[in-house]
């Protein structure tokens, strides 16, 4: 009995697993677009500051 119960224990957990990961497609794609806001104050390796030109 104590194996039968293990056992159906062990299925209702994958199938709980299975069911909670199912997706669909179009959900699990990410947004690859948006907007960057911000400063650029370039510095050399010492902390200098370095010129802005090419940024």
């Amino acid at each position: 009995m104590k194996k039968f119960t293990s056992l159906l224990f062990s299925a209702i957990c994958a199938t709980s697993l299975l069911v909670g990961c199912s997706t669909k497609d179009d959900e699990a794609t990410p947004s690859l677009t948006g907007n960057l806001y911000g400063f650029v104050n370039p510095v050399d390796e010492l902390g200098n500051p370095a010129a802005k030109s090419g940024v």
